[in-house]
């Protein structure tokens, strides 16, 4: 078995938790401004119930595959055609609405303290 080094280990973490913690601190006090804190506190346990179940599943279908592969490749080994499809719309999916988020909270926060009078 191949191992991958240390700095590649380091670096997949740290674009995974930069891109989760970010978005997450921008997006949630506007989520829970809205719906009170023990409804938001809630939520907040129901999506990481799904988050973890999910990530057991990315984990167990990494595993199954040769070292090396990609998300693409894992979809395509796994569900063919069609999960290859569905992988790359989601990604499309997950990309914008990172986007939106960084757009939306960046946007009243450069306007707040590039555009006060």
């Amino acid at each position: 078995m191949e191992s991958v080094s240390l700095m590649k280990q380091l670096g997949a973490v740290a674009i995974i938790a930069g891109t989760a913690i970010g978005a997450g601190m921008l997006g949630i006090p506007f989520a829970v401004a809205a719906v009170g804190f023990k409804f938001s506190v809630l939520l907040l346990l129901l999506v990481w119930a799904v988050m973890f179940s999910t990530a057991m599943l990315t984990v167990e279908a990494c595993s199954s595959q040769p070292l090396g592969s990609d998300m693409d490749t894992i979809s395509y080994n796994i569900l063919g055609k069609p999960g290859r499809s569905l992988n790359i719309l989601f990604y499309v999916l997950l990309l914008y609405s990172l986007i939106t988020a960084y757009i939306f909270v960046g946007g009243s926060i450069f306007k707040k303290y590039f555009f006060t009078n």
